[in-house]
């Protein structure tokens, strides 16, 4: 076995189900409830889940006019940047919290 973070994800979880932990950060739904056995996928899956809270939290911020437009002008790319590096972890194998919302991602229950 494979020990990342707090999470330990064996050779064969990675190898089947590392395409679907990866969608875990474009739909998240899609591994919640496709690979409910795979620690890999539900791990990326809820990192995801995070990201798009997030995501939803700054199209709500840009309503603002200016002050939430020059917020989403910097965050976006952020958010954006974000989310590749998760999906490129999630292909490696690897556990990758996101930083400041991965710790409250990782203790949801779903």
């Amino acid at each position: 076995m494979l020990r990342y973070a707090h999470m330990k994800f064996t050779q064969k979880d990675i190898e089947e189900h590392k395409y679907i932990a990866m969608l875990g950060y474009i739909v998240f739904i899609f591994p919640l409830f496709t690979a409910k056995h795979s620690a890999l996928a539900q791990f990326h899956a809820r990192q995801g889940l995070a990201l798009a809270v997030f995501w939803g939290m700054l199209i709500v911020i840009q309503i603002i006019p200016l002050f939430g437009q020059l917020i989403g002008f910097f965050l976006a790319p952020v958010l954006t940047i974000l989310t590749l590096i998760g999906m490129f972890k999630a292909q490696a194998g690897e556990a990758w919290m996101v930083p400041v919302l991965g710790k409250w991602a990782s203790e949801l229950k779903i």
